[in-house]
């Protein structure tokens, strides 16, 4: 779905109409568009183009007929979309992008210096992520 998004951006024909214009993006920003068009993999798409873009245009959920009619050439040998099956979208498809970002955010920290500073960070960071998952029951 990303990529055909950021295709029919490209292309200047944004099935939903919501109003973005190719003319309007810089030479930086086509660039990213074509390399969206071009992902084999969500986790390589950034926090910032998928909320940008992305998180705007995806449904919360799409039914896998619909889904069927709009992208039959799914690539994928392993696993079936039922028809008559209501999928989510829109939280599976932000998943990969922020826990690909969370990781590599975790080990630049990690790696980094070791101070105080850095250790608050660490321990900020492991609750906030914790929390991003639904884990409510978080020790102060």
């Amino acid at each position: 779905m990303i990529k055909s998004t950021a295709s029919s951006i490209l292309s200047r024909s944004l099935p939903n109409g919501d109003g973005l214009n190719l003319g309007d993006l810089d030479d930086v920003g086509v660039e990213l568009l074509e390399d969206e068009a071009s992902l084999d993999y969500l986790c390589n798409l950034s926090p910032h183009g998928y909320e940008a873009l992305y998180a705007k245009v995806l449904p919360e959920s799409m039914l896998g007929e619909t889904f069927l009619k709009q992208y039959a050439d799914r690539h994928d040998p392993v696993t079936v979309t039922d028809p008559k099956r209501t999928y989510g979208v829109r939280a599976p498809a932000k998943h990969p992008v922020y826990e690909n970002f969370r990781v590599n955010a975790f080990k630049a920290l990690l790696t980094s210096a070791t101070s105080d500073e850095n250790l608050r960070l660490l321990v900020s960071y492991c609750i906030w992520t914790s929390g991003e998952y639904g884990n409510k029951h978080i020790p102060a």
